[in-house]
């Protein structure tokens, strides 16, 4: 399964880095990935990720850094074009 994921991270140095070695220890992979600065100084980083594992083990330990002001999920379901 395909789900987008949004964080928000403080401006720390290797905020970035503990994020994705919690994605990669959980056996997730990043398909797309884009981040910015917004006007707070925070980091707001835009993903998808795919695993064979429930995305509830990855947000549960998403949310235990400290760097993280900020996380939402969603399941990403491709587009249906209509008849």
């Amino acid at each position: 399964m395909q789900y987008q994921v949004s964080l928000e991270l403080s401006n720390e140095p290797a905020a970035l880095e503990r994020v994705l070695q919690v994605i990669r220890y959980r056996q997730f992979a990043i398909s797309e990935m884009a981040m910015n600065r917004n006007e707070q100084d925070k980091l707001t980083v835009n993903m998808k990720v795919s695993g064979q594992h429930s995305i509830n083990i990855l947000t549960s330990q998403l949310n235990k850094l400290y760097d993280l002001a900020d996380l939402t999920t969603q399941l990403d379901m491709p587009l249906q074009a209509t008849a």
